[in-house]
């Protein structure tokens, strides 16, 4: 173990020489100062082990070098002793808030001073280790969040009901479908707010969040058959079967749910949420390939509104920044189809 003792009486440090000998410490620096000890220690290529500090020096006085050593970065946990000769306790406890571990009083005695030596350089050895461990832990749950963090643009099967199937398995029936025309409605409905949401709820919660709206739009569809599937980006994709007008109106009719959705886990960090509408087909008779392409067509139409629609925020943002004046515009979902969001 490699010490720095400071004192200001050269006699006391002879003496404190022996000392440290007999209890076993050969490796052992002196200063006169607390400016010699800063040098010494600034110009160490290795950092000490322990400190013996005098509390009372002229000029800069133990307490104030003890408090100047633990903010340097390196001797943060380092065991630094006290030397005294009169037991002041306000004294003491000053040194104790500037980060003394322990003190000793003068005249010293070997056993003593290697026994709190000792024991300081145990505290410190498990201060330390427990430093490792609590930063080890913190890596290993910023690592864990990183692996389970959802990405937005990922494909996920939801837990929204029997209705919601993942995007390959919606792709695969439609293709599966035996050869014929069936009546359907093929449609995709994007969340406007998707962007916030992602970014304030954390992995479970942002799933919770998509499942509580995949149930909700199928609420809104049923009792006709239908499917959902989540596509990433905050867009759902949607198929309604159906013979009559209402299957027509299936997507506008998963857009008019008042109030708020039940998301339990995340319903205080989002607020009410926007669906835009995309049809690709309305209610006629498709083929099952045809509807998988007419669902490609939705999907791909509703990516590059919000495309869109994020151009025009990073704009309005800008022109805002600049104080301009920026006039209100028509959201299109398509040529003459104007965007009319709906609060679910």
């Amino acid at each position: 173990m490699r010490i720095l003792a400071v004192d200001d009486d050269p006699l006391f440090l002879r003496l404190l020489q022996g000392t440290l000998a007999d209890a076993g410490y050969d490796q052992v620096d002196y200063s006169a100062s607390a400016e010699a000890a800063l040098d010494a220690v600034r110009a160490a290529e290795v950092p000490f082990d322990c400190f013996l500090l005098d509390i009372r020096m002229p000029g800069t006085d133990g307490i104030e070098l003890c408090r100047q050593l633990r903010a340097l970065p390196a001797y943060t946990i380092v065991p630094i002793l006290m030397l005294t000769a009169v037991i002041d306790e306000d004294m003491i406890d000053r040194a104790f808030q500037a980060g003394a571990t322990d003190y000793v009083t003068k005249p010293l005695k070997g056993l003593e001073l290697g026994a709190r030596i000792r024991m300081a350089a145990m505290l410190a050895e498990q201060t330390r280790q427990t430093v490792c461990l609590r930063q080890s832990a913190g890596k290993m749950q910023a690592r864990l969040d990183t692996l389970t963090k959802i990405e937005l643009s990922a494909e996920l099967d939801l837990a929204g009901g029997p209705c919601c199937l993942s995007m390959p398995q919606l792709h695969g029936l439609l293709r599966l479908l035996p050869s014929g025309g069936y009546n359907m409605s093929v449609f995709a409905l994007r969340i406007a707010e998707i962007d916030e949401a992602h970014a304030a709820l954390g992995p479970g919660e942002f799933f919770a969040f998509l499942s509580d709206i995949a149930k909700t739009i199928s609420e809104r569809i049923a009792p006709r058959d239908h499917y959902i599937a989540y596509a990433g980006d905050g867009i759902f994709g949607a198929v309604a079967f159906g013979r009559d007008r209402a299957t027509e109106q299936a997507g506008p009719e998963a857009m008019k749910y008042a109030g708020k959705i039940p998301t339990p886990t995340a319903g205080a960090k989002v607020g009410p949420v926007t669906l835009g509408y995309n049809q690709s087909a309305e209610s006629r008779l498709l083929s099952g390939i045809a509807g998988a392409a007419a669902l490609r067509k939705a999907l791909a139409a509703a990516r590059d509104l919000k495309k869109l629609d994020q151009r025009r925020h990073d704009l309005d943002a800008d022109r805002m920044g600049a104080r301009m004046v920026v006039p209100q515009r028509p959201r299109l979902l398509g040529p003459g189809r104007p965007f009319r969001p709906q609060v679910i």
